[in-house]
């Protein structure tokens, strides 16, 4: 008597009324899908492109079960370097993709998807660039860690809209498939950084200052440490 009943099309924002304009719409909620589609590209190339995106978006997760070796490398000229706060620090960072894929929906009203991607990942490979040559801990959170994943934010979104374009029916499917990507280039760039900074398993020695304990690596292999970001870099452009 008091509400007036409203079909589910009406509930918009409702749990079942989303669920059900979300299968029967062309779109996935405001979100212009029109200009990632190409009729003339088959399915099995955007697939193979997304999750090929994916896995140059995470290379800095690779680096995260690397960092043993980075804090080696940077500890040599840094006495005051904390190892336990720049664990915090790299792991937590990465919530910065959150702006980045809001940046993203702003930038596409302006910019052509492709042109977009295109500034993006070369923003995100002369972020690792520059930090390869950089030894103060700081200076390479802001570049690899801050600017890295913030475009890195950025540039998940697209593939992610290109895939919904192509399987509008198979919304869900489409993003799992892309987003596994990211877990496989994980541990795709933990294993070429093991090759390329440590192929011999050489094992780091314990040096303490004042009530710090930090775990170092012979020069030799701290020295390898920014090649294999180049390495890295030329990955993502790739």
């Amino acid at each position: 008597f008091f509400f007036k009943q409203k079909t589910a099309y009406e509930m918009l924002r409702s749990l079942v009324g989303s669920e059900m304009c979300i299968r029967d719409r062309s779109t996935w909620g405001d979100l212009n899908l029109s200009q990632h589609s190409d009729p003339k590209l088959p399915r099995i190339y955007v697939c193979i492109a997304g999750f090929l995106i994916n896995i140059a978006l995470s290379s800095y997760f690779g680096l995260l079960k690397l960092t043993h070796y980075l804090f080696s490398y940077m500890s040599t000229d840094q006495l005051d370097f904390d190892p336990r706060k720049a664990q915090y620090i790299m792991t937590y960072i990465t919530l910065v993709q959150v702006a980045g894929m809001l940046l993203y929906k702003k930038l596409e009203i302006k910019l052509h998807h492709r042109k977009l991607h295109i500034l993006i990942c070369s923003a995100m490979f002369l972020s690792i660039v520059i930090s390869a040559f950089l030894k103060n801990f700081w200076l390479f959170i802001i570049f690899y860690g801050i600017i890295y994943n913030f475009f890195g934010g950025a540039a998940f979104v697209s593939p992610l809209k290109m895939f919904w374009s192509y399987f509008p029916q198979s919304k869900g499917f489409a993003s799992g498939l892309i987003i596994s990507g990211q877990g496989i280039s994980t541990y795709l760039f933990y294993y070429l950084g093991e090759i390329l900074i440590n192929p011999e398993k050489e094992k780091a020695f314990i040096v303490q200052r004042g009530n710090t304990f930090i775990q170092r690596y012979p020069d030799e292999i701290n020295r390898r440490v920014p090649f294999s970001l180049l390495v890295f870099s030329l990955v993502v452009l790739v």
